[in-house]
Parts: C-alpha cells; sequence; structure tokens
C-alpha cells in the first residue's frame, strides 16, 4: 500500500532532521553518461524516493524539458555532447535566475568552480567514489536555502481538511460548531444551511474535501441533496459523510449506494470519535479513488501498449518488405556489373563506366541496413553476440576497408596507441565494426583533399571506478560544426544542414546508429570539440570485458594510398560435378545466379515457381537447391515443408533479398538447410555451396 505523503514526510524528517521535506521533488538531471545516469536514478529510488528523477542527455534536451515543465532544481554536468556546462548556465540564467543548479564535475577545477559559482550556481559536486552518498541531503540544503521563508512555513504547514457542512437550520448545531472551531488547525469549516445553499457552493470555485450531510433536514431535502451531489459532474467531487439522529436501515443503504464514505448516527458522544471518522473516511475514500486512477490507468496503458506494439510489428513488416523490394533489384544491379568486370571490355574507360554502379548500388545498401538497424535498436529487437576480438588486427582489417575512401579523398589515414591497448577484448566484432566504420567514414568524407585522419586508441577508466573502456579518439580536419549545430548532431536524419547533404551525402543516421550502438557495448560516442573551417574530434567508447591475463601492446597502422577502381574477381571452377536447381520466379535472378554458378563449375536447371521446384527435385536428384522465399502461389517456405514432408533431404538454401535476424530464423525452423542474403559476394557464395558438393562426394 502507498505511505501517505504526510507519514513519509515525517519519517524522511527524522532521518534528515533540519531538512525541508516536500512530498515530491522534480530533479531533472543532465548528463549524457547512461551508466552515471542509470546509478544515480538507482541511489536516489533507495535512498531518497521523495526525489522524481528525469534525465535527459544533452543541452538542447535540458532547455526543452525546462520550458515543459519547470524542475525544481537541476543537477547538471559539466561535459555535455553538445554544450558545455557553463555555457548553458548562462542561457539558464536569462530566463530561469531563480531556478537552483548544482554542478556536477569531474575533477576540483578551481577556476571552473569560481566561474560557476559567479554565474549564480547554488553549488558545486565532485564525482568522487562515493559523491551519490551526501548527494540527496545536499540538494535538500541547496532546495532550502532557495526557498523564501513563506514557502518554508508552508511546507512545514501541516495538512487542512477543507468541509462543507450542510446543517439542519432547525437543529441546535452549537456543539458541532465549537467542535469544528477548536479543531481549526486541521479543519476549515463553511457552513450551508438546506442542500440548495450547499449546491451553490460547490458550483463556486472552491474545493473541499468533504461534505458533512445532515440527513434530517425537513422534507427529506438531506436525500434529495446527496443525489445532487451524487450526480454532479464535477471534476473533483468531494467525498461524503452522512450523520443521522437514529439508525435507520433503508436510509443507510441508500445513502451508502449514493456514494457516501460514511453514515454517523448523532449518538452522545459521537463527536469524540468524529476526527477519527473522517480522517479514516478522508484515508479510505483516497485509495479507493487513487486505486481506480490507478485502474484506469492501467487499462490505457495496456491500450496503449497495444497499439505501440502493433504500430512497431507494422513498422518491423513495412521495413522488412522495404528492405526486400530495395535489395532485390540492387542485388541484380550489383551481380550483373560485378559479371561484366570478368567480361573483356574493349577499353579501361568501359571499366570506369561499371565502378560507379557498383559503389553507388552499395552505398544504397549501406543505408538500407542503418535504417533497419536503427528501427530494431529502437523495437528492442536488438542482439548483443559478444565474443573474442583480436584487437590490432581487428582495427588494421577495419582501416584496411576504408582505404578505398581515403584514396578517393587523397586522405592520408593513421590509427596509433601511444600507451598500451590489449591484445584482446570481448564485444560485438560486427557492431563495433559498424561503429568505426561510420564514424571514420564521416572523418574521412568531410575532410578535404590532402587532409589527414588521425586514431588514437587508449585505455579509459569508466566513471564507476570498476570498469575499463577501449576509446577511439578520431580528429579530422573537415569542415567542422557550430554549437548550434551540434545540438541536433545525434537525432535522426541530422546533418549541420542541408548543404552538407547535397555537398557531401548521407543521411545523418550514421552517428545516431553508432551513439546507440556504442551505449549498447557499454560506452558512447560523443562529439569532444569542434571548430568550423577547422575540423572536429569524436570520441568512441565500448565496453572491454575482463582483462585479467591480457597482454598489452603499443600499435601503430598507417593506411597508404592505393590505387582507385575495380579489379575482375577469378571464380575458381570448385562447383564442378554439382547439379544445382534455382527456385526462383524472377527472370533476373535466374539469369545471374545461373551465370553465377556455370562459371564456378555447377550444371544447373531452373524453377520458376515452388510447385515447380517441387516437382523437379522430387524426380530428380540434386545435389543444392537454392530456394527463393517470395513466390507467388506456393512460397519458399511451403516448398521447403512440402519436400522434408516427403522425407526428401537434399540441402535447401534459402536465397532471399530478405535482412532481418527473423526471416533467417524462420527459414532454419522450416527446414532449410542455410541462409543467404541478398546482394551476394560471389566469393564467398561460391565457397559456401561448395561446401555442399564436398559433403555429396564424402
Amino acid at each position: 500500500m502507498t505511505q501517505p505523503s504526510e507519514d513519509r514526510g515525517k519519517q524522511l524528517e527524522h532521518l534528515m532532521p533540519g531538512v525541508l521535506v516536500a512530498s515530491s521533488i522534480k530533479l531533472l538531471y543532465a548528463e549524457d553518461s547512461p551508466q552515471d545516469a542509470d546509478l544515480t536514478k538507482a541511489h536516489f529510488a533507495a535512498a531518497a524516493p521523495e526525489f522524481d528523477v528525469l534525465v535527459v542527455g544533452s543541452g538542447a534536451a535540458c532547455l526543452e524539458q525546462i520550458e515543459a515543465g519547470r524542475p525544481d532544481i537541476l543537477l547538471l554536468d559539466y561535459v555535455l555532447p553538445d554544450v558545455d556546462g557553463l555555457s548553458l548556465i548562462k542561457t539558464l540564467r536569462l530566463k530561469y535566475a531563480d531556478l537552483p543548479v548544482v554542478l556536477v564535475t569531474g575533477a576540483g577545477d578551481e577556476e571552473l568552480v569560481s566561474s560557476a559559482l559567479g554565474l549564480g550556481v547554488s553549488d558545486y559536486i565532485v564525482k568522487s567514489l562515493d559523491y551519490l552518498k551526501g548527494l540527496p541531503e545536499q540538494l535538500h540544503q541547496v532546495l532550502n536555502k532557495s526557498r523564501s521563508p513563506q514557502q518554508q512555513d508552508l511546507a512545514r504547514k501541516p495538512t487542512v481538511t477543507r468541509i462543507l457542512y450542510v446543517e439542519d437550520p432547525l437543529e441546535d448545531t452549537r456543539l458541532i460548531r465549537n467542535y469544528f472551531a477548536q479543531a481549526a488547525n486541521i479543519f476549515e469549516v463553511e457552513y450551508a444551511t438546506r442542500g440548495a445553499a450547499a449546491v451553490t457552493y460547490l458550483n463556486g470555485l472552491a474545493a473541499y474535501d468533504l461534505v458533512l450531510i445532515n440527513l434530517g433536514m425537513p422534507d427529506q431535502e438531506g436525500l434529495d441533496f446527496i443525489r445532487k451531489v451524487a450526480d454532479a459532474k464535477q471534476p473533483h467531487s468531494p467525498m461524503m459523510i452522512v450523520t443521522a439522529k437514529s439508525s435507520n436501515a433503508s436510509s443507510a443503504l441508500q445513502v451508502m449506494k449514493l456514494g457516501a464514505a460514511q453514515y454517523i448516527i448523532q449518538q452522545e458522544g459521537y463527536l469524540e470519535g468524529l476526527t477519527h471518522q473522517i480522517r479514516q473516511a478522508i484515508t479510505s475514500e483516497t485509495l479507493r479513488r487513487t486505486n481506480e486512477q490507478l485502474r484506469k490507468a492501467l487499462l490505457e496503458l495496456e491500450v496503449t501498449n497495444r497499439m505501440v506494439i502493433s504500430a512497431n510489428e507494422t513498422k518491423s513488416l513495412f521495413l522488412a518488405n522495404m528492405s526486400h523490394e530495395i535489395r532485390s533489384p540492387l542485388a541484380i544491379i550489383i551481380g550483373f556489373a560485378e559479371v561484366m568486370l570478368n567480361i573483356p571490355l574493349q577499353s579501361r574507360e568501359n571499366l570506369n563506366f561499371i565502378e560507379p554502379i557498383i559503389r553507388n548500388a552499395k552505398m544504397l545498401i549501406h543505408i538500407v541496413n542503418d535504417i533497419l538497424d536503427l528501427a530494431k535498436v529502437e523495437s528492442g529487437k536488438f542482439d548483443i553476440i559478444r565474443e573474442e576480438i583480436l584487437l590490432p588486427e581487428f582495427i588494421r582489417d577495419n582501416m584496411t576497408m576504408l582505404a578505398t575512401l581515403a584514396s578517393a579523398k587523397g586522405v592520408q589515414l593513421s590509427v596509433s596507441a601511444a600507451k598500451p591497448i590489449p591484445a584482446t577484448i570481448t564485444s560485438d566484432s560486427l557492431r563495433l565494426r559498424q561503429i568505426i566504420l561510420n564514424i571514420v567514414g564521416n572523418a574521412i568524407k568531410f575532410s578535404p583533399t590532402g587532409a589527414a585522419v588521425e586514431i588514437a586508441v587508449c585505455l579509459t577508466q569508466g566513471l564507476r571506478g570498476d570498469e575499463q573502456l577501449l576509446e577511439l579518439r578520431i580528429t579530422d580536419s573537415g569542415i567542422g560544426i557550430t554549437a548550434e549545430e551540434a545540438k541536433g548532431l545525434f537525432k535522426p536524419f541530422a546533418q549541420a544542414d542541408m548543404r552538407t547533404s547535397r555537398q557531401f551525402g548521407g543521411t545523418g543516421l550514421g552517428l545516431l546508429l553508432s551513439k546507440q550502438l556504442a551505449e549498447a557495448l557499454g560506452g558512447s560516442v560523443v562529439l569532444l570539440e569542434s571548430t568550423v573551417g577547422s575540423g572536429s574530434t569524436f570520441v568512441v567508447t565500448i565496453g572491454t570485458g575482463p582483462l585479467e591475463g591480457v597482454a598489452l601492446n603499443t600499435f601503430h597502422f598507417s593506411v597508404s594510398r592505393q590505387a582507385l577502381g575495380v579489379t575482375p574477381v577469378h571464380i575458381p571452377k570448385i562447383l564442378t560435378g554439382m547439379e544445382i536447381l534455382i527456385v526462383d520466379d524472377g527472370i533476373d535472378n535466374q539469369v545471374l545466379i545461373r551465370q553465377h554458378l556455370q562459371s564456378a563449375g555447377a550444371k544447373v536447371s531452373v524453377a520458376s515457381s515452388g510447385a515447380e521446384g517441387v516437382e523437379m527435385a522430387t524426380h530428380h536428384s540434386y545435389t543444392l537447391v537454392l530456394m527463393d522465399l517470395q513466390m507467388p502461389g506456393m512460397d519458399g517456405y511451403e516448398a521447403t515443408a512440402t519436400l522434408r514432408r516427403q522425407g526428401n533431404s537434399v540441402p535447401i538454401v534459402a536465397l532471399t533479398a530478405h535482412a532481418m535476424k527473423e526471416v533467417k530464423e524462420r527459414c532454419l525452423a522450416a527446414g532449410f538447410s542455410d541462409y543467404v542474403s541478398k546482394p551476394i559476394n560471389r566469393l564467398e557464395f561460391i565457397n559456401k555451396l561448395a561446401t555442399y558438393g564436398s559433403e555429396t562426394r564424402t
């Protein structure tokens, strides 16, 4: 049961004597570190539940939240991704001069603290190992100092119950009036004779906690008035207690059915227990109304939750279908362009025409993948697979992948670890690669010809003190951005301005996705500094996992500039002797996949529908079946299930433009032997299929 705010306040005053206690103190905490934010919220929930803590991750979000609903106190971290603490304090003081602000710093910099206090900061806190322990009391003291004497008096004033007493003017009411007069410190009473006068009071501006009604008014007016109060459509209708001279079961039943909280008999000495009965009625009625509000809120939440789930499912289905519809033609474009590389052409110029086709198609695939990954992160359907990563080799491989982009811009790319870094870490290699390719790729993209992009790698201490983080500091010599532009940097589809998008390309999804991926890996992505015309420095951190017993080494790697262009890929004849059935309703797909397979030595047959594929696979023994998923009539799932029910154990590989993890899991559950997502890497594709030929021969 929820503890009454008055009792909780007394308990907290006992624990923290001399500290003013509010039933709910709105604390806004501007902090971009998820780890610090979670620790702080957990500490306040356990040690200082009177604080209602809301966390925002940037200066812009802080200002927006204050504008939407002013907090009682602001806890401000000095380092935010889009603005420093002093600049934000200056902005706040222009409009919210009386808002208590407590600055949080990583070190006791006297000059910084002096500047902050000079700007009107109420207090400051240094992030020591146990700084959270005394934080609630420190905030209480700041609030106490910021309150006016009148506010402090109100904070100490006991709760007063406002009562409208509807009495029978014919009765002697001196006793009850005298009783309420003696209890003026807890009851504030207004009197009305007859129900009509009371209705006038209730329809006025005054708000009452309780209506005390004498049932024994002439001509049953008391009962009529009770019906009017019960039928009233007031936003906060007061509860009712009914008094009567005698016990009448019928009357008692009537008034209780009409919503009265209690029915009190005016017998001798009844006033002695009236305060208790009123308090008990108020507590019971408050609890009942709270439970009713909670029930309604839960029902609304359930409806909202269902709507959100339905919307997410609809979005996921749309994104999956969009991915398939975009990836399918792109797979054809990339595939045939790569086939052309192996055909003797008349001039080098023709090869130069093919290279932009492949490069831009792959860029579009990258954008589609970013959109899908961002949707997965937002919907919570995002898995982190941690594994051991050989760090120097991993960094070298990623820098080599970026070499072509660096060469295209004439940018020198280097990475170094001046201090020893671990030989291995435990993290998700795929997601870490996405972060590196996005952030370093942006640094290269926004740097001019002849510039350099430098990546400094080191180990750093996490804010909790018991964890190690791997830090990559990426510095470029690019266009830079203003402080105002930095505010929207980690928002979806955000770039500095439209000119940036037109000049350099991109959707603006990469930074947001990288930040969310880094946070999922135990770190973050922040813009450390940026100067217009000089460049920017981004800092990427991720958790390393346990490092006990792991060797530490220095590291340096510089990517040499490589010649641009595309190189024909030699496909070995490793599918010789294999008979492969392609089941796909798309003519272009049939031609392209047949070309890849035949160039590797395979004998190929083609079926244009699921039903035709089942028929051919039933009457002929193939080494392997390549099965598309989306086909009219019998789709790939049904065709595979049919073959499996017939006892056909031929290896069946799903070949589809769907790239969602859920599709792969469904394929394997439906009886497919493997899954390949388009567009394919020809050499990897042929090597994968060759393993099935080896199994057949052995």
